[in-house]
């Protein structure tokens, strides 16, 4: 939705009440005054308030989330932390329980080693930068910073078969 379409929704419902009011002039004249439109009137009075308040709420609404934005990225350049495709997070792997009480200071150590950069040089990188185990826990890897690498979202599921299939057709892969 935007704004226009609440304004339209605003201008009809005024256009509906201007309608109501001529009706009601023609009528009281051709009835003698004796016939009314009021309740239509009223009702045409309540949409164009309702119409009016549904545009006020939704561009306080845009307001509010423009002024999120721009906390976000002033959070983020304080933090040193990119934005868009650079961002970095680990949600899938969060709740794992492989992966230590450590594991936010060892993923911060790699990532601060590897420059918050995803270290495929393809060029084409997408989504949140994760930690990639190069040699995978299940196969005997450890959490050692020589294991680990940081890569994008989109590398990180090209290097598992799990990843690829289950984010294959997303944004993100």
């Amino acid at each position: 939705m935007s704004v226009d379409t609440f304004q339209t929704d605003l201008r009809l419902a005024e256009n509906r009440l201007a309608a109501q009011r001529r009706l009601g002039f023609w009528i009281r004249l051709l009835t003698l005054g004796i016939a009314e439109n009021w309740s239509r009137i009223e009702e045409a009075r309540e949409q164009v308030a309702q119409r009016k308040s549904e545009l006020i709420q939704y561009e306080s609404l845009i307001m509010e989330a423009n002024r999120l934005d721009d906390l976000l990225v002033q959070t983020i350049i304080l933090n040193g932390v990119r934005i868009s495709r650079q961002v970095f997070a680990d949600i899938p792997v969060l709740a794992a329980t492989d992966y230590g009480v450590d594991w936010e200071q060892l993923r911060d150590v790699v990532l601060t080693r590897d420059g918050y950069e995803c270290q495929e040089t393809d060029g084409y990188c997408r989504g949140p930068l994760q930690i990639h185990h190069v040699i995978p826990l299940l196969r005997g890897g450890r959490n050692d910073p020589d294991n680990l690498v940081t890569l994008c979202f989109y590398h990180h599921c090209m290097k598992h078969d799990h990843m690829r299939a289950r984010y294959n057709g997303s944004l993100w892969c």
